[in-house]
């Protein structure tokens, strides 16, 4: 069996149905992550930071350290998705109750110094007081250590806009590119307003320095956006590309216990930007709006714009939620140039058709990072699952999944087959679990009545060696199987001519001999023993008088064929067979000369005499058809002989 990974497309996009792990246990990961440390609650794609041509990721672990502490690790990833180095960044100020690594965000090489920074939000920040929430822009070195960072919050980095004591700023952030094209990328950070009836978003239109230059708000009301109170708007975000199509990147912007369709069932509005950051419009995407139709709860707990998924030109995303056993769940969304959902896919422990083992509460879907790279070559632009509750090596210590390609399918092609030209071929493969199953020819030739069907009937197969390949495909990986089927010439039989034969005489079959195969003789009907049953000419002794049918088979390995041959026997007549009175009177009773068995005499011939020596009947093959009643009474004589040689002479008294 034969197991490869290639791209397939299920109406237009790839799935991935097979994962990695990285936790305190698994995934080569060896810096130690504290029991309770939510590792994997903020994810994100960091870019290449050690230049080995492999994405690496950020991952936030709130309570690392201690609860609400928190910190980041920086994960230098192997292209299976296995963690090669990793090195922890800690909290950048000696507040306990930060939350450090709330959100991460990839900013590229925001200070011109060739290597990638990031911003690290700490949404508990007690900067203004309370939990007003803060983002770290910090400037990295390759070995993933900060060279220098610059904090933004309600008293630093020149961010203007007022924050309250339980804003929360920097629960989520997203590079949207440079969105005033001063050369300079710029943010949107997300303040959730924990406890308060508000969420909101801000534009931060950036310095390179890593300082605010200007900044706007998206909160309710901007151009008519609505949304429950304490519904968490903001909390989940990501830049989409320019769904609209106006040469903007737009928005997208999660509020996951919003209370659309029942109790924190959850919602994302897609926002479509101007350059100066406003908002042109708006879709919200929820159990009620925007044309979702899957099910779940706390829809928009995080977000990962995914570019044109699908090639329809119009931007897609990733976005989290749960599902009825906790465990969690992400969903693809393809979308349309308004913001509606066109197409979704679930991806969970229980939907999709993958690997992933997941518990209740794990809340699997809770970050997520598209790496925007195929980093195991697999077909798939892979993407970072954080699920913040697993609870491998601790309670809630957090793992997170990587995307590595497919589930691998299992192929069985069946069992190899000697079929015999001109029977049906019929192949069995085994069913497949998960994927779906395609036949086709590797070498000979056929034709599949049914070539997805793993029970499929072949017509026109070559004569000698046809191999065919069952392939089962799971998105984008297959497991290839295959049988021989030897299409074997079929064998001719010819059993000879049918004989006539005396019962004393020897008697030789006639069959032809076989050019293919070895022949048998066995006996049909009647009697018979041969003294070869595998030469085509074997005498056969010992047969009974009447009809004998002797089965002349030619076998080639599975393949018969056969003929039969009649020999009939003929038995020796005896003088008591002869009457020797008829009474041909017309009273219907001995008016014929009846002589018994006379069917077993061949080529007969009977003359019958009266006593002055006269012929008076003369008959070859008698059938038992004379009476003699145009004689005149008396004593006739009477002389029988047949081909096997048997002479009787007697008397017939004919009486009227």
């Amino acid at each position: 069996m034969l197991i490869t990974c290639m791209l397939i497309e299920s109406q237009g996009q790839v799935y991935p149905t097979k994962f990695k792990k990285i936790s305190r246990t698994s995934g080569g990961l060896t810096t130690p992550i504290n029991t309770g440390a939510v590792f994997g609650i903020l994810c994100a794609a960091i870019g290449d930071l050690d230049d080995d041509g492999v994405t690496d990721i950020a991952v936030g672990a709130t309570n690392q350290g201690g609860a609400d502490r928190g910190s980041v690790f920086i994960l230098f990833l192997n292209r299976d998705g296995t963690v090669k180095g990793s090195r922890e960044i800690l909290p950048l100020e000696s507040n306990q109750n930060d939350s450090f690594g709330s959100s991460i965000v990839a900013l590229g090489d925001m200070n011109g110094d060739g290597i990638e920074d990031i911003g690290v939000g700490a949404n508990y920040d007690g900067d203004g007081g309370g939990t007003s929430g803060s983002l770290w822009i910090l400037f990295m070195e390759k070995n993933g250590t900060v060279k220098g960072s610059q904090k933004i919050s309600a008293t630093q980095g020149n961010f203007t806009q007022p924050l309250t004591g339980s804003s929360t700023f920097g629960t989520g952030a997203t590079n949207l590119g440079d969105l005033d094209n001063d050369g300079v990328i710029d943010l949107a950070v997300g303040s959730f307003g924990h406890g308060q009836i508000d969420g909101a978003v801000y534009i931060l239109f950036m310095n390179s320095n890593g300082t605010v230059k200007s900044s706007r708000k998206i909160t309710q009301g901007t151009a008519g956006i609505s949304f429950d109170n304490d519904g968490y708007f903001g909390y989940g975000l990501s830049a989409l590309g320019d769904v609209d199509g106006d040469g903007v990147t737009d928005l997208g912007v999660g509020a996951h216990r919003t209370d659309d369709g029942g109790v924190d069932r959850g919602a994302v509005w897609v926002i479509f930007l101007t350059s100066t950051g406003s908002v042109k419009g708006f879709n919200k995407i929820s159990a009620t709006s925007g044309s979702f139709t899957q099910s779940t709860g706390r829809l928009g707990v995080s977000i990962a714009g995914i570019g044109d998924y699908d090639s329809d030109g119009v931007p897609d995303m990733i976005v989290g939620g749960n599902d009825a056993s906790g465990s969690g769940a992400i969903f693809y969304l393809m979308l349309n140039n308004n913001g509606t959902v066109k197409s979704s896919y679930k991806i969970s422990s229980s939907s999709g058709n993958n690997d992933l083992v997941l518990k209740s509460n794990d809340y699997f879907g809770g970050s997520i990072a598209f790496l925007g790279t195929d980093i195991n070559n697999d077909g798939i632009k892979d993407i970072a699952i954080g699920a913040f509750l697993d609870d491998d090596g601790g309670t809630d210590s957090g793992a997170i999944w990587i995307t590595a390609g497919c589930q691998t399918p299992t192929s069985d092609a069946g069992t190899n087959q000697n079929v015999c030209s001109g029977n049906q071929v019929i192949l069995q493969a085994g069913n497949p679990a998960i994927g779906t199953g395609t036949w086709s020819v590797l070498q000979g030739a056929g034709i599949f009545a049914n070539s997805h069907n793993p029970i499929s009937q072949v017509n026109n197969p070559a004569k000698g060696i046809n191999k065919f390949v069952w392939t089962v495909m799971n998105f984008s990986c297959s497991a290839t199987d295959t049988v021989t089927v030897e299409v074997l010439e079929m064998p001719k039989a010819k059993a000879g001519i049918n004989q006539n034969v005396c019962i004393t005489d020897p008697v030789i079959l006639g069959a032809e001999s076989p050019s293919l195969g070895i022949g048998t003789w066995s006996v049909l009907q009647g009697a018979g023993s041969f003294i070869n049953l595998h030469d085509s000419e074997s005498q056969v002794n010992n047969t009974e008088i009447g009809i004998n049918k002797y089965l002349w088979t030619v076998i080639n390995l599975t393949c018969s064929m056969s003929d039969t041959v009649t020999i009939t026997a003929f038995g020796k007549l005896k003088e008591t067979d002869f009457p020797n009175v008829i009474t041909p009177n017309g009273d219907l009773k001995n008016d014929v000369w009846i002589i018994n068995n006379i069917n077993d005499a061949p080529d007969n011939n009977i003359r019958v005499y009266n006593r002055w020596g006269l012929l008076v009947f003369n008959a070859s093959n008698y059938k038992n058809d004379w009476g003699g009643d145009h004689l005149s009474p008396g004593t006739y004589f009477y002389y029988f002989s047949d081909g096997c040689k048997t002479d009787i002479k007697g008397s017939l008294l004919i009486t009227h």
